[in-house]
């Protein structure tokens, strides 16, 4: 419990860096619930799904201040600088990876749940679509994949020896398979995956959340020991 308390100071700590950008980041997600409202509206499902992505997979990297982004550090070294920074100082490896997973988690989640929140208020067509009920099932599908998804950016603050060659080459692969396969739901079942999630929740809203649950789970257990892994293997003296 003491590790715990101690990873909640670190997080304190860090939300110091994101008042600089905070009204940014709200105008960021404010706009995305905008055009997001306007796609389910208008029926433009590609859109949706792409959007739900941005939101829930992605936003929460790309709106982490430079300094907690990956980035080339020396040679061929990638890593996160404030990362660097704490691995230096006499923390605890326990409390250094737990500090990096209730950062985005505490950071995330709410920004996520915000989100559901003013969907559900603002968009006809869900309000018409799914019960509450059902609606609290399609949102811990989504929030579980936030969590499930996004928790691989605090796993991958270790840093990695990669060359530039190879960091192109994962990105190229990475990107055609997440874009490949959100194409081949829509080409083979004439779907997106935010139409599945809602047919999900409506027709199985327990079983639903019960996976997604499940999902979110396993992922809080699999990163954290990833991490811990990392950190063991790498040297950061190289």
């Amino acid at each position: 419990m003491e590790s715990w308390k101690q990873a909640l100071w670190l997080v304190k700590f860090e939300f110091k860096a994101y008042k600089k950008s905070m009204f940014s980041i709200l105008l960021i997600y404010v706009a995305s619930l905008l055009v997001l409202v306007y796609s389910l509206e208008s029926d433009i499902e590609p859109l949706d799904d792409l959007f739900f992505v941005i939101i829930f997979w992605f936003m929460f990297y790309f709106t982490r201040p430079k300094e907690m982004q990956l980035q080339k550090m020396s040679g061929e070294f990638w890593g996160v600088p404030y990362f660097m920074v704490l691995k230096q100082l006499p923390i605890p490896k326990d409390v250094l990876i737990k500090s990096r997973f209730l950062q985005y988690y505490v950071t995330s989640v709410p920004a996520h749940l915000f989100i559901l929140i003013l969907l559900f208020i603002s968009s006809t067509m869900l309000g018409e679509a799914l019960s509450f009920g059902e609606y609290i099932s399609f949102s811990l599908i989504w929030l579980s994949s936030g969590i499930a998804f996004g928790s691989i950016y605090p796993a991958s603050d270790s840093g990695e020896y990669i060359s530039k060659i190879k960091w192109i080459v994962y990105s190229i692969i990475t990107f055609v398979v997440l874009f490949g396969g959100f194409i081949g739901v829509h080409v083979f079942t004439g779907e997106g995956i935010v139409y599945w999630s809602m047919v999900a929740a409506s027709n199985w809203p327990i079983l639903s959340a019960l996976i997604s649950i499940a999902v979110a789970g396993i992922s809080l257990i699999y990163w954290p020991h990833y991490l811990n892994k990392r950190i063991e293997s790498i040297d950061y003296y190289k």
